[in-house]
């Protein structure tokens, strides 16, 4: 039997507007950092960002972006 690579682990953060809307900015961008560091160390191999509602303003979606990128050492992806 040859040989398989194993599958990547692609895991997604869903972009929820119930923290968006009670959380300030700098809280906001705390707690996904710490959401993406903990699939980062759980194995994860890249990360994909999903905002399937929308609410995600591209202010902070390049906040949110920049500030993860400073902390990850896999790939981010936003969809």
């Amino acid at each position: 039997m040859a040989d398989v690579a194993p599958s990547p682990i692609i895991v997604s953060i869903e972009i929820r507007a119930d923290i968006m809307l009670i959380l300030p900015l700098s809280c906001y961008i705390e707690y996904y950092k710490k959401l993406a560091l903990e699939m980062q160390s759980m194995g994860a191999d890249s990360i994909a960002i999903k905002d399937m509602s929308g609410i995600l303003l591209p202010n902070v979606a390049s906040i949110l972006v920049t500030e993860l990128k400073s902390v990850l050492n896999i790939p981010l992806e936003l969809h």
